[in-house]
């Protein structure tokens, strides 16, 4: 059993339906993978306290709970887009 359970966000499940299939699928099996070590297996961002995971040209964008030992999803996107949307 995975030690952090992953929480998806409702609009990051429909974020991901717009974005290929391929590149999709791959995030979904990274995201999963968090589970196990989410620190190791993910990438922090500069100036805030998440973490984001990489798939191509697309990311998601993820925040660690340590206290609840959670994995939250909070945006899925093309990289020219993701991060707009993050800092607005």
């Amino acid at each position: 059993m995975s030690a952090f359970r992953v929480v998806w966000h409702k609009k990051t499940i429909k974020e991901l339906r717009t974005i290929p299939k391929k590149i999709a699928k791959q995030l979904i099996i990274k995201v999963s993978e968090l589970g196990d070590d989410p620190i190791k297996k993910s990438f922090p961002l500069a100036g805030c306290n998440f973490r984001k995971i990489r798939v191509g040209e697309y990311r998601a964008i993820i925040e660690v709970v340590f206290d609840k030992k959670l994995v939250k999803v909070l945006l899925v996107g093309h990289r020219r887009n993701i991060y707009k949307k993050l800092f607005r």
